[in-house]
C-alpha cells in the first residue's frame, strides 16, 4: 500500500516546495469542484476552496509518487459539525478524494488514501466516515466502495441560469409569498412527514433520530428568512391555508470569491392534495433568479422522480449527480 502523510489543515496553506505548491496545483486541477460543470471556474473562487479545504481543524492526507515528484493524490478530512451535535456522535467526512490520475489507474491511490482516512478516525474515535463523490470520479467510488463504505443515496442536481432561453412557462395554481413565524408549526410537520426515505433514515444507526431533523432543518430556515439570511417560499390556496414550502440560501462563499450569485441548497415538500403547488414554487424562484440572482439549483434524490419530470418540462438543465457515501468506524 502506498505510504499516506497526514498534515493537519492550517500547516498545509504554509508548506512550501512538494507539499505545498504542488499540493495546492493537484487540488486546483480537481475535475470535481463545486459548480465545475456551471461554468464557474474563477481563480479566485478555487483559491477560497483551497483557503476553506486548508483551514484549521481539517485534515489533509496525502500519497507521494504523482508526476515530476508531486502527490498523486490528496484526501481532506473535515468535520461535520451539524451533524454532530444533532444525532450526538463524532461524524467526519471525506470533503475532496482527488488522483492526480483520474482513470481506473487513480485507483490504489484513492484506495490508500480512504483506508488512511479510516485509520485515523478510528484512532481518534470518529463514530461516522460520510463521502459524497462526483458519479463520474471512478477512482474514488470504487476506493469507497472496497473499503467498506455502503452507498447511502445519490443525489441529482438540476440548474437554471438567469434568463434561460430553455425555459418553459407553467402556469401558477398558487399563490407564493415567503414565509414567516407564524408558519413555522405547519412547515415543520410538513417536513416531518414529508422526509422519511433519506440516508439518514435508512441508515439504521441514525434512523431512530432522523425523525426531527428536518423538522430543526425548517425551523431554523424559517429564523433565518426573518433576520434575511436564509429564505423559505410558502405556498398558499385561495383561502390562504399553506399547501408547501421551499427554502434557499445564497452561496455568500462564492458570492464573496468571484461575483456569483447562486441560490439552492434548500428544503421543498407539498402536501398530498396540492397539485401543482410545487410549479407554483419553482415558478416563483425562477422569477427571483431572472430578477437577482445568477443560477438556482435544485436537487433532490434520485428515486424521487416527480421534482426531477417536473425540472425537465420546465426546461432546467441536468448539472450532475454524486453518491453519500457512509462507513461506521
Amino acid at each position: 500500500m502506498l505510504k499516506v502523510n497526514v498534515i493537519r489543515g492550517s500547516a498545509s496553506s504554509k508548506r512550501t516546495g512538494c507539499s505545498g505548491g504542488r499540493l495546492k496545483e493537484l487540488f486546483l486541477r480537481y475535475a470535481y469542484h463545486r459548480y465545475g460543470g456551471y461554468g464557474i471556474k474563477s481563480a479566485a473562487f478555487l483559491e477560497a476552496l483551497w483557503a476553506s479545504a486548508a483551514g484549521a481543524g481539517n485534515s489533509f492526507l496525502t500519497t507521494d509518487g504523482g508526476a515530476s515528484g508531486g502527490p498523486a493524490g490528496i484526501a481532506v478530512l473535515v468535520p461535520s459539525a451539524w451533524d454532530s451535535v444533532y444525532f450526538g456522535k463524532d461524524v467526519k467526512e471525506i470533503r475532496y478524494l482527488i488522483t492526480a490520475s483520474t482513470g481506473l489507474d487513480g485507483y490504489p491511490t484513492a484506495r490508500s488514501l480512504v483506508k488512511r482516512a479510516v485509520s485515523r478516525c478510528r484512532s481518534v474515535n470518529t463514530d461516522l466516515l460520510t463521502a459524497r463523490i462526483d458519479v463520474n470520479d471512478a477512482p474514488a467510488v470504487y476506493a469507497l466502495s472496497s473499503c467498506g463504505f455502503a452507498l447511502a443515496d445519490t443525489i441529482v442536481t438540476f440548474i437554471y441560469r438567469r434568463g434561460s432561453r430553455l425555459r418553459r412557462r407553467f402556469r401558477s395554481l398558487y399563490s407564493v409569498r415567503y414565509a414567516s413565524q407564524s408558519d413555522s408549526a405547519f412547515l415543520e410537520t410538513l417536513a416531518e412527514k414529508a422526509f422519511s426515505k433519506d440516508r439518514f433514515h435508512r441508515d439504521r444507526r441514525l434512523s431512530a433520530s432522523a425523525g426531527g431533523l428536518f423538522r430543526n432543518w425548517i425551523a431554523d430556515a424559517c429564523r433565518k428568512t426573518s433576520s434575511g439570511s436564509e429564505c423559505v417560499l410558502v405556498a398558499c390556496r385561495k383561502d390562504g391555508r399553506q399547501a408547501g414550502f421551499l427554502s434557499y440560501a445564497l452561496d455568500k462563499e462564492c458570492l464573496s470569491a468571484c461575483g456569483s450569485r447562486i441560490i439552492g441548497r434548500g428544503l421543498s415538500a407539498v402536501t398530498p392534495d396540492a397539485a401543482g403547488a410545487y410549479v407554483s414554487l419553482v415558478n416563483k424562484i425562477l422569477e427571483l433568479t431572472d430578477e437577482k440572482y445568477d443560477i438556482a439549483e435544485f436537487s433532490t434524490q434520485i428515486t424521487n422522480t416527480e421534482p426531477v419530470r417536473i425540472w425537465q418540462k420546465m426546461g432546467l438543465e441536468f448539472a450532475g449527480a454524486k453518491h453519500t457515501f457512509h462507513k461506521w468506524i
